[in-house]
């Protein structure tokens, strides 16, 4: 707790995102990729849609194969995230540096390419539903 206390933690913990965010832009603009890059502080999120995201039906309509193809590049370069969602999450343990390797490894990754092969099955798969947890209106 000292440590969220000293001065300057959370400007530099907003900084660490703010940097994540313009970069995630810079990557994805880069590659060609219609993404929207979300958050403040020191989350950040990435949509793969060409349309706005205003809430969770918006979202739903998002390209969630390409969002796994995201994730799966990656983790086969030894970035883990949590693999039902393209959320990132900042820490005070996280540096600069740690920002610019991220983004490196983003830029890298494959299947972020065009074309890319979306999974171990090359199914272009759109992702699964669980019965009764689609968003309201959905399939109306």
């Amino acid at each position: 707790m000292a440590e969220l206390r000293r001065p300057g933690t959370y400007r530099h913990l907003f900084e660490l995102g703010e940097s994540l965010r313009a970069g995630l832009v810079s990557v994805l603009k880069e590659e060609g990729f219609t993404a929207q890059v979300q958050g403040d502080g020191p989350l950040a999120a990435i949509v793969f849609a060409d349309h706005e995201i205003v809430d969770y039906r918006t979202a739903f309509d998002s390209d969630r194969a390409r969002a796994r193809a995201f994730l799966l590049g990656l983790f086969r370069r030894g970035i883990f995230l949590n693999p039902m969602s393209t959320k990132l999450y900042l820490s005070l343990a996280h540096t600069d540096e740690d920002i610019r390797r991220f983004l490196t490894i983003a830029r890298l990754s494959r299947p972020l390419s065009r074309g890319a092969d979306y999974g171990a099955s090359g199914l272009r798969a759109s992702g699964f539903r669980v019965e009764g947890c689609e968003p309201p209106g959905a399939g109306e």
